[in-house]
């Protein structure tokens, strides 16, 4: 059974926010009482928020917002940290689910969208769990895995940092795909040409900030990783031949990275791995100008 997109009216959007705020209120208190469920709440919350953004106007959210923080502190006032930790960046994260299923964007670009934000939102975090604490929780999450002591662990951890914002979306945005049917929505999930500007473009970024910080353009590189994988899936369905070529020719420049960052250090690393990136980006447009004239011959 489908629920139907919520009335205009002032007065039926704000019965509604009073429901998903009571709802978001009850699953952030269930986290007091059932373990791990602050990992279903950081993956299905955001989802909950959405549906809000997506269904009731846009200048309506700030009340949501404000309605489950309040009712929250009220309700878990001794619980704050859950707050802080798991209930504001979730409605963050579900606000811009909303906006950019508005805008109709491609859901990759949700998916990054929805990266960055989780990216942004876990290391504003880590400054007050450092006083909390009163931790080093860098060096401690690093010393967990043995980096703690490695000369690049500042910039191992933003990597790791976005990788585990990453999963967060991926988990977010399986969720949100499949029940945005429930208001009768659609994600558009069809190849994005424009994708291979947006790689381009976040290759170059991550190119420019190696000389700068090489933390954040290894963040970059990562998420150019991503575009390059969609890359790939789009021309494994297109052509398997050509798909193939390109994994052998990436297979080829890789070694080629390696030698160059045990040549000249680890001080460009993002640099020498960016190389690969920017040769997918040249093999697509040719491919891409390969699969148009075979369409025009065609008819």
């Amino acid at each position: 059974m489908h629920m139907h997109l919520v009335s205009k009216t002032r007065t039926h959007q704000l019965v509604y926010i009073a429901i998903m705020s009571g709802i978001t209120i009850v699953l952030s208190v269930l986290t007091n009482f059932i373990p791990f469920m602050s990992i279903f709440l950081i993956i299905g919350l955001p989802f909950v928020a959405a549906l809000v953004a997506i269904t009731c106007d846009l200048k309506m959210f700030p009340i949501y917002l404000v309605a489950s923080l309040l009712l929250s502190i009220v309700v878990d006032a001794a619980n704050f940290l859950n707050i802080i930790f798991y209930l504001l960046p979730s409605l963050v994260s579900g606000l811009v689910i909303g906006v950019t299923y508005r805008l109709k964007l491609n859901g990759l670009y949700m998916l990054l969208a929805v990266t960055f934000i989780n990216f942004i939102a876990n290391f504003v975090i880590i400054p007050i769990l450092d006083r909390l604490y009163e931790i080093d929780f860098i060096n401690y999450a690093l010393s967990l895995i043995g980096l703690a002591n490695h000369s690049l662990k500042t910039e191992i951890f933003l990597l790791l940092l976005f990788v585990l914002a990453l999963i967060q979306a991926s988990f977010t945005y399986m969720i949100v795909s499949e029940e945005i049917h429930i208001v009768k929505g659609k994600i558009e999930e069809k190849y994005d040409k424009t994708s291979l500007i947006i790689l381009t473009l976040s290759a170059l970024i991550s190119a420019v900030l190696t000389f700068f910080h090489l933390g954040l353009a290894l963040v970059f590189f990562a998420s150019s990783l991503v575009l390059v994988i969609y890359q790939l899936i789009y021309l494994f369905a297109k052509s398997k031949r050509y798909f193939y070529i390109t994994i052998a020719l990436i297979t080829f420049m890789l070694p080629i990275s390696f030698i160059l960052t045990e040549r000249y250090g680890t001080t460009y690393l993002s640099f020498y791995l960016i190389l690969i990136v920017l040769m997918v980006v040249i093999i697509m447009v040719l491919w891409e100008y390969i699969f148009s004239n075979k369409e025009q011959i065609n008819g």
